[in-house]
């Protein structure tokens, strides 16, 4: 299936998009350097891999206003560190996309004490959007536009669901986080981080005000061929991916979850709050997730233990928190 490559001119406006030194993440970096902002970011997790998409971007685009920051999201300290350097350096957000997301295959804990994969995919992915929601609103404000907060799902979230009885009593996170849960079905784990991008994508939506200036929406790129599986061992996963997009066709569903639809009004945009979208259409996420129960795990993974104790371990730093923004914000 062809896909437009939405453009629009981003004169004046930041665009910061994670994990952006490889797959869809650099290509879709490289489809906003053609449109221009005044700044964008790049987030990679080391200066050596920074550093090379940086100058990968410059070259391929002549865009030379790229700036790159390093993100570890297996700690959440770096999340810290990075939006305080974010505030310091920059302190406005137009566009945010959060693609940044791995796909392990062995149960590795990060220093947090978490599994790695709810870590990355989730809990840190949801501790940034959290801590750059008043740069959004700021910019948001100043602009008298919408800001975009994107955040990079999967169709394979439908693969999964956290139905009732299945955790044995236990949190949702608090389920995933186990070794033997991890290592029973390995192949799930990938699917279960994105349903949980899902959840918090429409609790996220729910909770914050459109009067905010902030829409939040997730989007899956597809199938695509990119070094996310390239720790996967699996002879159906690579026929699979011999038909997949390529990065730069996937990239282009994150393009226009930032910046679409074409010649979209106000409206247009708001009614993009809270949606899923697949191929450049919003689209019903799955049943599940619209159930009843799914509705109810969602609030319950919103204000959740885990996210109570993100709270917790933000209050040993001095620093002051977006409270302001949502409605029982996690982080207040």
């Amino acid at each position: 299936m062809s896909l437009p490559v939405v453009k629009t001119d981003l004169s004046g406006q930041i665009v910061l998009v994670t994990g952006a030194n490889t797959g869809i993440g650099l290509e879709a970096a490289k489809h906003f350097a053609t449109m221009k902002p005044s700044r964008l970011i790049i987030t990679c997790r080391s200066e050596e891999k920074t550093a090379a998409a940086v100058a990968l971007i410059e070259k391929e685009t002549g865009f030379t206003h790229v700036e790159g920051f390093v993100l570890e999201l297996t700690s959440f300290a770096s999340v810290l560190s990075f939006v305080e350097k974010f505030e310091k350096d920059v302190g406005s957000l137009d566009i945010l996309v959060a693609n940044a997301g791995v796909l392990p295959v062995t149960f590795t804990p990060t220093q947090d004490g978490w599994e790695t994969t709810v870590q990355v995919n989730h809990l840190s992915t949801a501790l940034l959007c959290f801590l750059l929601l008043p740069s959004l609103a700021r910019a948001g404000e100043a602009r008298s536009r919408l800001s975009r907060l994107v955040i990079v799902a999967s169709e394979t979230h439908a693969w999964s669901d956290f139905a009732e009885g299945r955790t044995g009593g236990s949190g949702v996170l608090e389920y995933l986080n186990k070794k033997d849960v991890f290592e029973e079905n390995i192949q799930k784990r990938y699917p279960e981080s994105k349903l949980l991008n899902v959840l918090f994508t429409r609790a996220l939506a729910k909770h914050l005000r459109l009067s905010n200036r902030v829409v939040v929406n997730c989007v899956t790129p597809g199938l695509c061929r990119s070094d996310l599986a390239r720790q996967v061992d699996s002879p159906q996963l690579k026929a699979q991916l011999a038909n997949a997009r390529s990065s730069e066709e996937g990239s282009r569903q994150l393009i226009w979850a930032s910046v679409g639809p074409e010649s979209a009004t106000e409206d247009h945009v708001k009614n993009l709050h809270g949606t899923y979208i697949v191929n450049t259409q919003v689209t019903d996420p799955s049943q599940w997730v619209r159930s009843e129960e799914g509705q109810r795990v969602q609030e319950k993974v919103w204000v959740s233990d885990e996210f109570q104790s993100l709270q917790l371990w933000l209050n040993t730093f001095d620093r002051p928190k977006p409270s302001r923004f949502c409605p029982r914000y996690p982080l207040a």
